[in-house]
């Protein structure tokens, strides 16, 4: 497993990634079974670091489902959040609530959900997010 984040090892959960697809047609009975299987997993990303072959993990996730792969790529953790992103992200709050920050903290942070960088905005920063909703 290639790790691409800068400040360290980012967990990877189900939520996360994606291991499987269904297909067009598939049997819901299957896909249920299916997604029986994934939850009885404790901790997916857990299971990729402990096991180098994927394919013991995909054996575990069908059990006695046929499964067929299409394309073979290596797993790694890869995060394409960015400063300019997050800023655009906040901003979405309106500038109400960008006040409210403004005068109850001065500043604000913003974690990604994904890698989990934290990005500080101080007061000037928030000051000119609301100058520009305000235009």
């Amino acid at each position: 497993m290639e790790d691409e984040d800068p400040g360290g090892k980012a967990p990877l959960s189900g939520r996360e990634m994606q291991v499987v697809q269904a297909m067009p047609g598939a049997d819901a009975s299957e896909l249920r079974l299916i997604e029986q299987h994934l939850q009885s997993i404790q901790s997916l990303s857990a299971e990729f670091v402990d096991h180098t072959d994927p394919m013991k993990i995909l054996t575990q996730i069908f059990q006695s489902t046929p499964f067929m792969i299409i394309e073979n790529k290596p797993l790694r953790m890869e995060c394409n959040c960015s400063r300019d992103r997050v800023e655009r992200a906040l901003s979405l709050v309106g500038k109400e609530e960008l006040g409210s920050m403004l005068t109850k903290d001065g500043q604000a942070e913003v974690k990604c959900d994904f890698c989990a960088k934290a990005y500080a905005f101080d007061r000037t920063a928030l000051e000119t997010m609301i100058l520009r909703l305000n235009q």
